[in-house]
C-alpha cells in the first residue's frame, strides 16, 4: 500500500498521501498507511477524531473535503483549522472510501509548503482511485472475517469432548475434530467405514446400508431429512466399538 501511495503522491505532486481507516463501530478514524516526501517527517498515526472532528464528520457522511488553505474551512471547523495549521498543512483533498454502502475510510492528499488547487478533472480521476482502494479494503475485510470465522470454528471443534464431523449441504465432511479422528472408526459404525474430511458421509452410509450394515439405513434417512429441510434435527444412538459404547 505504501508503494501505491508513493506512486500516487509523486504523480499528483503532493507532499503526503494518507490512507485513513474507520473502525466498524465508526468511532475511530486513524492513519493506517501513509507516504511522505523524503524531506518530511512521517505522518503521525493517531485518532483523527480528536484533532479533526469536523473533517471526520464530513468523511463519515460520504462528503469529500477540498480546500486550498485552512482558512477556507467553515467557522464550526475551528478545531480542525487549528490542528491543520499546527501540522503545517496548507492544502488538502480527502475523498471517502465507500464500498457496499459503508464508509471504510478515506484517501487524503496533502501539501505543506504551498497552496494547491484541485481541478475538477483531477478530483474526478482521484474518485476512480478511491474506488479501487475501497474495493481492495472491502475484499481484505471479507478475507479477514472469513479467516477469523474459520479459526473460531476450529477452536470450537477442538474444545468439544465428543467426536464431531461437520457436513455441508451435499453431505460431504468439511471438518472433524481430534476426538472424531482418534476414535475412528468407532464414531463411524453407521457408515461401516472410517470417514474423514472430503468423504461424503451420506454416500458412505448409503453404500453401507446396501451391504446390510446395521444402523446405516436409519442414519441415512435422518441425515438426508435434515439436509433436505424436512427435519430441523435428527438424533440416533447405536452401539459403537467392541466395548459397546453408544
Amino acid at each position: 500500500l505504501e508503494e501505491w501511495l508513493e506512486g500516487l503522491g509523486r504523480f499528483v505532486d503532493v507532499d503526503r498521501v494518507l490512507l485513513l481507516r474507520l473502525t466498524e463501530d465508526r468511532t475511530v478514524f486513524t492513519v493506517s498507511h501513509a507516504w511522505s516526501a523524503p524531506d518530511l517527517p512521517p505522518s503521525p498515526r493517531t485518532n483523527l477524531l480528536e484533532a479533526f472532528p469536523w473533517v471526520v464528520s464530513q468523511l463519515v457522511g460520504e462528503q469529500p473535503l477540498i480546500f486550498m488553505r485552512p482558512d477556507d474551512l467553515p467557522p464550526d471547523a475551528k478545531r480542525d483549522r487549528d490542528s491543520l495549521i499546527e501540522a503545517g498543512t496548507v492544502s488538502k483533498l480527502a475523498l471517502p472510501l465507500v464500498a457496499g454502502g459503508r464508509v471504510l475510510g478515506a484517501l487524503a492528499l496533502v501539501t505543506v509548503d504551498r497552496a494547491c488547487e484541485w481541478p475538477e478533472e483531477l478530483v474526478g480521476r482521484l474518485q476512480l482511485v478511491t474506488e479501487v482502494f475501497a474495493n481492495a479494503l472491502a475484499r481484505k475485510e471479507n478475507e479477514d472475517a472469513l479467516r477469523a470465522s474459520e479459526l473460531m470454528k476450529t477452536a470450537i471443534l477442538a474444545s468439544l469432548n465428543s467426536g464431531v464431523a461437520v457436513l455441508n449441504g451435499s453431505g460431504e465432511v468439511i471438518a472433524v475434530n481430534r476426538v472424531w479422528t482418534r476414535a475412528s472408526p468407532d464414531f463411524n459404525q453407521a457408515a461401516g467405514a472410517s470417514v474423514s474430511v472430503g468423504d461424503n458421509y451420506v454416500w458412505v452410509c448409503r453404500e453401507a446400508a446396501r451391504r446390510g450394515e446395521p444402523h446405516a439405513g436409519q442414519a441415512v434417512a435422518g441425515i438426508e431429512a435434515v439436509l433436505g429441510g424436512a427435519r430441523a434435527g435428527f438424533s440416533y444412538e447405536y452401539p459403537a466399538g467392541a466395548a459397546g459404547h453408544e
